[in-house]
């Protein structure tokens, strides 16, 4: 399982560099090209992106898995004062 995003497809559809895009958003150019590679960065830089590409976070970033299915596993329900009666 690994993190992955639309950021430079995004970056590139608005013919925007690396450097734009981090002047735009308040962070170095070698944060915007991990991000890129990696898929990983901070809550805050991820909502910089968010705000900057008008989409949200869910949008721009997601776990990648080749087994999908670890979403789908059923989970006993979570006790809360209304179910627990």
């Amino acid at each position: 399982m690994a993190v992955a995003n639309i950021i430079r497809e995004s970056r590139k559809s608005s013919n925007h560099t690396q450097k734009d895009l981090a002047n735009a958003i308040g962070v170095d150019t070698k944060t915007i090209r991990n991000v890129e590679i990696s898929g990983n960065c901070s809550l805050e830089v991820a909502l910089r992106l968010s705000m900057y590409f008008n989409r949200s976070v869910n949008e721009l970033f997601f776990v990648s898995d080749d087994n999908p299915s670890f979403c789908n596993d059923k989970q006993p329900p979570i006790e809360t004062e209304a179910t627990n009666g």
